[in-house]
């Protein structure tokens, strides 16, 4: 086993977020910011504010008239939904050229990442939940702990994907067995290196690991869901290729029928591939 501090330092030189989400994290805590004063700091990087637009217009947001502009788009969604709308594509972009393995693809990973997120986004709004802003990017960086081992032990991180998968066992039990940390843990600290609500932590911490004893947040318990999901659909691999089914007790708390899930089928297909496109693919 590694020394878990030894392990840890390296979280001071894993990549912050881009400054857009900084600067828009600052104009968004000050209460006389307008919608303007946020469209203006997005327009500054084109090429976010390209894929914002072509988000905004897809099925995923559901919004009936066509936004063309930056600031349209910041009225529509909001700040909250718009500043997590840069928060997933500055994560994405930031992570494009890690370096993969025998074991483990980048793109599959933001495959099955965006399909989290996409999926928790419509279990939200099919469960009636009237603010689902943050269910798309719970989804998205449910694992973003695993980035951390790929880039900083890469070669041993190989290793364990490939004990994970020959063992059948949870990934993040393998790499507590070999590094005495998982990338739940670490994706939670990631979460608070990059100054993000602590919404984002709890789910990155718990949805793996929910408890029915003591009640479980709506997000966290559909982006619990939202994983099987991804993996009983194949929308992107999973590292050790193997499918947990959750506890049965989630239908009782999303109070979700597994027909309901059948019909969001098309939904689902309809808006990963469009968000593949949008926050991959371009």
């Amino acid at each position: 086993m590694i020394n878990v501090d030894k392990i840890l330092e390296n979280l001071d030189e894993f990549p912050t977020l881009p400054t857009i989400y900084s600067n828009l994290l600052e104009c968004i805590s000050n209460p006389r910011s307008t919608v303007n004063d946020v469209a203006q700091i997005i327009s500054r990087d084109q090429s976010a504010a390209l894929k914002i637009l072509k988000s905004v217009n897809s099925p995923l947001y559901g919004v009936s008239k066509k936004v063309e502009t930056i600031k349209d788009a910041v009225f529509h969604l909001g700040f909250n939904e718009i500043k997590n709308l840069v928060v997933a594509l500055s994560v994405v972009t930031t992570f494009k050229n890690i370096k993969a393995t025998k074991n483990f693809s980048l793109l599959e990973f933001w495959k099955h990442s965006v399909a989290v997120g996409v999926i928790s986004k419509l279990i939200g709004v099919t469960c009636g939940e009237k603010n689902t802003e943050n269910y798309f990017l719970a989804g998205v960086i449910h694992d973003i702990g695993k980035l951390f081992f790929v880039q900083f032990f890469n070669e041993e991180y190989d290793k364990v994907i490939e004990n994970a998968f020959s063992s059948k066992i949870e990934l993040s039990k393998a790499e507590m067995n070999y590094f005495g940390v998982n990338h739940i843990q670490i994706g939670e600290k990631i979460a608070v290196k990059w100054q993000l609500p602590v919404v984002f932590r709890s789910v990155i911490k718990h949805y793996q690991d929910l408890d029915f004893e003591n009640g479980n947040s709506m997000i966290t318990t559909s982006v619990a869901l939202a994983d099987y999901i991804a993996d009983l659909l194949e929308l992107g691999l999973r590292n050790n290729g193997t499918t947990f089914k959750p506890n049965p007790k989630i239908w009782e708390v999303l109070k979700l029928n597994k027909g309901d899930l059948l019909e969001l089928y098309p939904k689902i297909i309809e808006n990963y591939n469009q968000s593949i496109q949008i926050l991959i693919v371009n």
